[in-house]
């Protein structure tokens, strides 16, 4: 029996909706980082398994830091 893929009814406008959360959560990310920062500027990001998202969640937030 041959498998098909599923076809999602995705909207445009979910789409932009969805990016906006996304957005908004590593914006929220940068705010706390920064307000816990105030004497060290050192920061370790860790996962307890590989290919978690470390780099996209670090990139996504320095991205974010930037924009300040």
């Amino acid at each position: 029996m041959r498998k098909t893929k599923k076809h999602h009814n995705y909207k445009p406008e979910d789409m932009k909706e969805s990016t906006f959360k996304i957005q908004e959560a590593f914006k929220t990310a940068r705010t706390n980082l920064m307000f816990s920062l105030t004497s060290s500027r050192r920061v370790l990001f860790t996962s307890y398994e590989p290919n978690a998202g470390k780099s996209v969640s670090i990139a996504n937030i320095a991205v974010s830091m930037a924009q300040t």
